[in-house]
C-alpha cells in the first residue's frame, strides 16, 4: 500500500505526502541515482489524502481481476512487449 512509503506532512497546513521508501540494505552508489530517478517520478503523482489505498483492475469492465483479461490486455501488447511477458 502506497501508505506503507511515507507519509503526511509539511510547513504549516499545507500537507504533502512525503516519501519514506524502506529499503532492505543499503543502497549502493547506482542504485542511489536510479532511488533518486524513481522519486523524481512517484513525487509527481497525485496522492490524495482522504481517500484509502485500494486495488482496481482496469483491464475488465467490472473491475474484476480474471485470467483472461489478462491475457487480452497482454495480447494487446505491441509484439517486442509480448515477448517480455509472456
Amino acid at each position: 500500500m502506497v501508505s506503507e512509503f511515507g507519509s503526511w506532512g509539511g510547513p504549516g497546513s499545507i500537507q504533502v505526502f512525503i516519501w519514506k521508501i524502506p529499503w532492505r540494505r543499503e543502497l549502493f552508489d547506482l542504485e542511489k541515482v536510479l532511488e533518486m530517478q524513481i522519486l523524481e517520478l512517484i513525487t509527481s503523482a497525485s496522492i490524495k489524502g482522504d481517500s484509502t489505498d485500494q486495488w482496481c483492475w482496469v483491464g475488465e469492465n467490472t473491475n474484476a481481476y480474471t485470467f483472461q483479461s489478462t491475457y487480452w490486455a497482454l495480447k494487446e501488447l505491441p509484439v517486442g512487449l509480448q515477448n517480455k511477458c509472456f
